[in-house]
């Protein structure tokens, strides 16, 4: 297996990753494998030399992250040895905060899902999707604040297309710009083409 940095940080990742949005409950999607069916992809993908697993919250309604988390255990793998990347944007409850990237669900967000996944930290905490209700300045502040927590890593924008895209003002551009260089642990992610930008 090759490896290589991901995005312009040190961490190291397989040039595959394995994206988990197919393990958790079929009850919920015929092509959703249950737990037990998803471990031996989890077993192939480590013995290929894959280190990099790719969930969200909202896969399977946050059981992906359940499944992905309890299966590195029953593998014995080490926190260490995976790098694990996990998302959020989509509704998680029926209140208005229980969705976006607004602070107050960002913060709540990151706690669910390293609960789900059983871990103290993800190494990659990616934005699903740009919020259009949220100022951008609130969701790279609230994400900056994982960091800083160490409850991740490193933090992802989405790469955005014609219909998921700001739209700034060139001054609010140079601000936005300005917030992510400070920053500086931002990577900016294409889910598409699994290329770091």
């Amino acid at each position: 297996m090759d490896y290589l940095s991901l995005g312009k940080t040190g961490l190291k990742v397989s040039r595959l990753c394995l994206g988990c949005m197919s393990y958790g409950s079929s009850q919920r999607r015929a092509w959703i494998l249950d737990e037990e069916q998803s471990l031996p992809f989890f077993k192939q993908a480590i013995e290929a030399g894959i280190n990099f697993f790719d969930t969200a919250d909202m896969y399977s309604g946050g059981l992906s992250e359940k499944v992905t988390g309890r299966s590195f255990k029953k593998l014995g793998l080490r926190r260490k040895e995976t790098v694990i990347a996990t998302k959020l944007y989509y509704p998680m409850g029926n209140t208005p905060n229980e969705c976006g990237t607004s602070k107050k669900h960002v913060r709540h967000a990151i706690d669910a899902s390293l609960r789900r996944l059983g871990v103290d930290y993800v190494d990659l905490y990616q934005i699903h999707r740009y919020d259009r209700t949220t100022p951008i300045e609130e969701t790279l502040e609230a994400l900056t604040e994982v960091v800083n927590q160490g409850k991740a890593l490193h933090m992802a924008l989405p790469v955005c297309t014609r219909g998921n895209s700001p739209n700034f003002s060139v001054p609010r551009r140079r601000t936005v710009m300005r917030v992510l260089w400070r920053c500086r642990t931002i990577t900016t992610w294409s889910i598409g083409r699994r290329n770091a930008r």
